[in-house]
């Protein structure tokens, strides 16, 4: 994994290099690269885990003090973090890279960045509301289809963006809020009527 960023921007933020890279493994649910990293940090990775909670870059979603790498995940802070105000880096940072089909096959899933772009901008335009509720929608599908095993499913970003897939989630949100979306996540950017969205 190659990650370019302004150190001094991280540093700001009280994260260290192997902070920051904890952070993006994280993300991109590299978690087979992240035990492996563990031991380039001589079993230090919980300790970390709990620095980098603190500054409120990842949370616990397991229980106990020592959660499984699986039930950890990164918060919209860092994803902010990571976008630098770009509605669609930010989403397309949140994008799942890539996911295993049923026959085997690893499928990319952010191909066509450049046309992913234009039809999102062409959706949210500059509707900061309307942006952060397609977020709100993408990590409740993304919470749902991990929980159900079923992210060998999950489109690639330019048809997600196509065929609008965060509404078929705006029903779910209206009636149950997970607490992982609600600790995340307004109110007001829940509510459709006040508007319309963004895990590696």
């Amino acid at each position: 994994m190659n990650i370019t960023f302004n150190l001094n921007t991280i540093v700001k933020q009280g994260l260290s290099a192997d902070d920051f890279t904890i952070c993006m493994l994280l993300k991109d649910r590299n978690l087979l690269s992240l035990k492996k990293y563990d031991k380039i940090l001589e079993g230090t990775l919980y300790k970390k885990l709990q620095k980098i909670k603190n500054l409120g870059f990842i949370r616990f979603m397991g229980i106990g003090d020592i959660p499984p790498l699986e039930s950890i995940q990164t918060t919209l802070k860092f994803l902010e973090l990571i976008s630098q105000g770009d509605m669609f880096e930010e989403l397309y940072n949140s994008y799942p890279s890539h996911v295993t089909r049923p026959d085997g096959k690893k499928d990319y899933l952010r191909s066509g960045k450049v046309k992913a772009k234009i039809k999102y901008l062409k959706l949210v335009k500059d509707n900061k509301t309307l942006h952060d509720h397609i977020l709100t929608c993408l990590r409740y599908e993304l919470e749902q289809k991990e929980k159900t095993g079923s992210m060998m499913y999950m489109k690639r970003l330019l048809n997600w963006i196509t065929e609008e897939e965060y509404m078929k989630y705006e029903n779910y949100l209206k009636f149950k809020v997970p607490k992982s979306v609600e600790e995340t996540t307004n109110t007001s950017q829940l509510n459709v009527n006040t508007y319309g969205t963004n895990f590696l």
